[in-house]
């Protein structure tokens, strides 16, 4: 089915836009430290590791939300949930998405209302590195693109599931992640880490 490649190619996307997410936070503390141990040691600073990793923080937030939302890692409060009925748990989960959804196109548009300004006035940061504002704002902006995208592919597939009747399928895209699948990640995350180990 054309909705299940896309899914596919969603995660594939976000699995990816994760480990550069997580690899940009890395080269951030790297960078960091290495001012910090720089200014201890010489008493000078290389400059912009702030600026840099506030760049990071705010790409890699980003770029690994869609990640997040494939994964069900995202935090929800789910007091209640467990404990409605079926199809009260299908309402909410969709309502959630859509409200997700929403906010996320609002995320979107205005994002790309910053980048555009900064484009057309050629705007640049008000520190040493003079960094074009356009290129981090762009890279941020892309994830939160990448993010809407997965989240339309993810509703459109449990739109899908629900008019098929299949409200498993539904509950196992969006639904939030149970204690016992939690634990089962972890236990096979630690099998798997003790396995690369042997």
């Amino acid at each position: 089915m054309m909705s299940s490649r896309a899914l596919q190619l969603c995660t594939w996307l976000a699995r990816w836009a994760s480990r550069v997410a997580g690899v940009v936070i890395l080269l951030a503390a790297l960078v960091v430290a290495a001012d910090v141990l720089v200014r201890k040691l010489f008493d000078v600073t290389m400059g912009g590791s702030d600026e840099l990793s506030g760049y990071a923080l705010a790409i890699a937030m980003s770029w690994g939300s869609a990640s997040v939302l494939i994964n069900r890692s995202h935090i929800r409060i789910d007091v209640l949930y467990q404990y409605l009925p079926l199809k009260l748990q299908v309402l909410s989960n969709l309502i959630a998405l859509i409200g997700l959804g929403s906010f996320i196109g609002l995320l979107v548009r205005y994002s790309w209302e910053v980048v555009s300004s900064s484009w057309s006035m050629d705007a640049l940061s008000n520190t040493p590195l003079q960094t074009p504002l356009w290129i981090p704002q762009g890279l941020w902006f892309l994830g939160f693109c990448l993010f809407l995208l997965t989240l339309i592919v993810l509703l459109w597939n449990c739109v899908e599931a629900l008019l098929r009747g299949n409200t498993q399928q539904l509950l196992q895209l969006v639904s939030p992640r149970s204690g016992v699948e939690e634990a089962q990640d972890e236990a096979e995350q630690a099998v798997a880490f003790k396995g690369e180990r042997a």
